[in-house]
């Protein structure tokens, strides 16, 4: 099965997490490493498009309400784009181009 394929299978909700209301597990895991992310976000901020060949990057939302995240594959897979604030945490699979923006007019946190 290819990563397109596979990427296929999921829906953009997937990859967006209520850890405070909703937990759930997306996967199990199949090794490797996760890099996690902490930064605080101006206003209307955008943390340009980047990759991390080594790892997944999570992230979890402390602070913000309004902030957008993404990311797709580079061999023309699914674009998968989520908004989410404070209490929700998303993943951005090794290697996949990915982003994060804070919409809002207020700062924000991701941890």
């Amino acid at each position: 099965m290819t990563e397109v394929e596979r990427l296929a299978k999921f829906q953009p909700n997937d990859f967006v997490l209520d850890i405070g209301i909703n937990p759930k597990v997306i996967s199990k895991g199949d090794g490797g490493s996760v890099a996690l992310l902490a930064a605080a976000t101006l206003p209307a901020v955008l943390n340009r498009p980047h990759i991390h060949p080594r790892g997944t990057e999570a992230a979890y939302i402390v602070k913000g309400k309004n902030i957008t995240m993404g990311f797709a594959p580079e061999n023309g897979g699914k674009v998968v784009i989520n908004n989410a604030g404070a209490g929700f945490a998303s993943f951005f699979p090794q290697g996949y181009i990915h982003f994060q923006a804070n919409n809002d007019c207020e700062p924000g946190n991701l941890e």
